[in-house]
């Protein structure tokens, strides 16, 4: 048997161990059909994921199990408050899959078996991002341009790019990035030390509450420049090669660009 680690606490410590995990290949899908009028048949559109649901069936260890009822009570009330679903989603990562995790939160009720001195119970959770995530997601440095590099994983990526260097932002100063078959052009100001941060991940995500911006940040001040911006495009990142180029013009300089990939999977 194996474990699993929640909101970032490892089942051992409740002695809580893994008999047995649903494999989920796929998430779900949400069809996308139109009907139209005096046509045959019907447009599908390429769907939309929905939610991944995973099924846990756990073990309390029965070598330490309290053989006095509120002792035991009292065992399974810490395992309620750990797996407590209005902590909210939480990352989950499965012992036998240790570099990868999913966002989720419980969704069924939890009702314990317990049996001379052993105990099972079955945990439904959730995955609200129907996605599986690099535990340690790699990071790309870039110094020269262009630069390739061959992204993991089975889905499309939302990056974090930062990237530092030098521009008044006046008098057709620029930067611009080339990536995923998409051009992001900064008119705005840069100066030596400074990041400018283009965030692509999606609303409600695990790393902000907001959806896809740009900040300029010097020191521990963060400010959003999103109106710097020649028009509001984030990259996503295909899976496989992607060739990454930036071009400073007007006298605009460009130093360093440091790529979190946030690789991914279905």
């Amino acid at each position: 048997m194996s474990g699993f680690t929640f909101a970032g606490e490892a089942s051992i410590l409740y002695h809580v161990q893994l008999l047995n995990s649903a494999e989920s290949v796929l998430p779900s899908s949400r069809e996308r059909v139109v009907q139209i009028s005096g046509m045959h048949g019907a447009l599908r559109l390429v769907p939309d994921l929905g939610e991944r649901i995973l099924t846990l069936e756990c073990w309390l260890d029965v070598d330490i199990l309290p053989a006095v009822a509120g002792q035991r009570q009292a065992r399974l009330e810490r395992i309620a408050a750990w797996l407590n679903p209005l902590r909210g989603m939480q990352r989950l990562i499965l012992d036998a899959i240790p570099d990868r995790h999913y966002w989720c939160t419980v969704t069924d009720a939890i009702d314990a078996r317990v049996e001379a001195r052993q105990g099972m119970f079955s945990v439904q959770l959730t995955c609200g991002d129907p996605f599986i995530y690099a535990t340690t997601p790699a990071t790309v440095v870039m110094t020269a341009s262009p630069h390739t590099f061959t992204q993991a994983g089975t889905a499309p990526a939302d990056p974090l790019l930062r990237l530092q260097g030098v521009s008044t932002g006046a008098g057709g100063q620029q930067i611009s990035i080339a990536i995923g078959g998409r051009t992001l052009v900064y008119r705005g100001p840069l100066a030596t030390g400074d990041w400018l941060e283009i965030d692509s991940a999606a609303i409600n995500s695990p790393w902000q509450a907001s959806a896809k911006t740009v900040t300029r940040v010097v020191g521990t001040t963060r400010t959003n420049v999103l109106p710097h911006m020649e028009r509001p495009i984030f990259p996503v990142l295909p899976v496989g090669a992607n060739t990454i180029t930036i071009t400073a013009i007007g006298g605009a300089t460009w130093s360093r660009l440091e790529i979190l990939t946030r690789s991914r999977w279905l």
